[in-house]
């Protein structure tokens, strides 16, 4: 496995990737790329990597931002905060559904 390291501009003008806008300004980032036969394939890593257990609230959520709120859906995953906020949102109804119907008393 082959792994080149790129920095600067060169990668930004020859593989256009890691390269973002913020604040009228573009920010680089060092990025790990793996050659597969001919192509760079960057090597992207998530920083957390915790399986959290969605239910129906958190997919209810889920759907709804992905149709109604594209820019804050999209800025979620790529912030990796949607599934933590999700699992989240799930586990505050799941408790308020339980206090409705009392079932955490009789448990």
């Amino acid at each position: 496995r082959k792994m080149l390291y790129f920095s600067g501009n060169a990668h930004l003008l020859k593989y256009n990737i890691c390269g973002w806008l913020i604040c009228g300004e573009w920010k680089l980032a060092d990025v790990v790329v793996k050659e597969e036969g001919d192509y760079p394939i960057p090597d992207l890593k998530l920083s957390d990597t915790t399986e959290y257990q969605i239910g129906k609230y958190g997919r209810m959520k889920r759907r709804f931002l992905e149709e109604n709120h594209r820019g804050i859906y999209s800025h979620m995953i790529l912030s990796e905060n949607l599934w933590k906020h999700l699992a989240e949102i799930d586990e505050e109804c799941n408790e308020m559904m339980d206090r409705k119907t009392g079932t955490s008393a009789q448990s």
